[in-house]
């Protein structure tokens, strides 16, 4: 009986470990998935005038709609920084950071002409601004 104790001491203790509540930001944040980013830029081609004001109109739609994405992106981030207080393990740590790596490379590419999407290039350059 006094083998079995311990023994039996040895195979509750991971099962407690195991067991203990994660707090639901920690598992917020341990789940979060990158959202898919939405906004479409939509211009209609005529060639009657006002493609002009159609594409201003179209590029402050889709900006806006952008803007919103990498606010929300940040929001996220800021979110993933403070549930350090509530204590992570190692593993955890990990892949909240990795969770906010991701969000950064995101937010670093929007500054960049490159986040311009091809579409939106295209249509810039095919435009016809002089009818």
């Amino acid at each position: 009986m006094r083998r079995l104790l311990p023994l039996f001491s040895l195979v509750l203790i991971p099962v407690c470990v195991l067991g203990q509540d994660v707090h639901p930001e920690v598992q917020a944040a341990l789940d979060w998935q990158m959202p898919k980013n939405e906004c479409e830029f939509r211009v209609k081609r005529t060639n009657v005038g006002g493609t002009d004001r159609n594409f201003r109109k179209a590029m402050k739609k889709y900006t806006k709609c952008n803007d919103k994405y990498l606010a929300g992106l940040v929001a996220e981030r800021e979110k993933m920084m403070a549930v350090a207080h509530h204590g992570l393990t190692q593993e955890q740590a990990d892949i909240i950071m990795g969770h906010m790596g991701a969000i950064a490379i995101i937010l670093k590419r929007s500054g960049s002409e490159s986040a311009v999407p091809e579409s939106i290039r295209e249509a810039n350059q095919t435009a016809d601004f002089n009818q």
